[in-house]
């Protein structure tokens, strides 16, 4: 699927740091762009993130029916929903992040360039 990702790279600090600071302040990737991703679910070693968003042509809709269409998304599925699990486990003095899910593709090449501030992205790489 195009809005697949799987992607793991290697950051400098240990899993629990690393997850600090993802739960205080997500990557650039997730605050900005379609979608604002907020923390869904939680673990000891993972992060949930999901963002809600509404493609151009049914906020176009939207707004030239006076918003109806908006008021009955849950029930005309016009919302898409990402959803990406950032798991952090110890790799020798450092940690591993493994992004799992789905997300849109600015977000994906986002995510590529913060492997890329990171050495690379290692393992699993992010979808076609």
């Amino acid at each position: 699927m195009a809005d697949e990702l799987q992607l793991q790279f290697d950051v400098r600090s240990p899993p629990g740091a690393v997850l600090e600071q993802w739960r205080r302040e997500p990557p650039r990737a997730f605050r900005e762009g379609p979608g604002t991703f907020e923390i869904a679910d939680e673990s000891f070693n993972s992060l949930t993130f999901e963002a809600r968003y509404l493609d151009a042509v049914w906020k176009i809709f939207c707004v030239l029916f006076l918003g109806i269409p908006y008021l009955f998304r849950g029930l005309l599925s016009i919302e898409s929903v990402f959803r990406v699990t950032a798991r952090f486990d110890e790799e020798g003095a450092g940690t591993r992040v493994t992004l799992l899910g789905k997300a849109h593709p600015d977000t994906r090449a986002a995510l590529g360039e913060l492997a890329a501030e990171h050495g690379g992205a290692v393992g699993l790489r992010v979808g076609a």
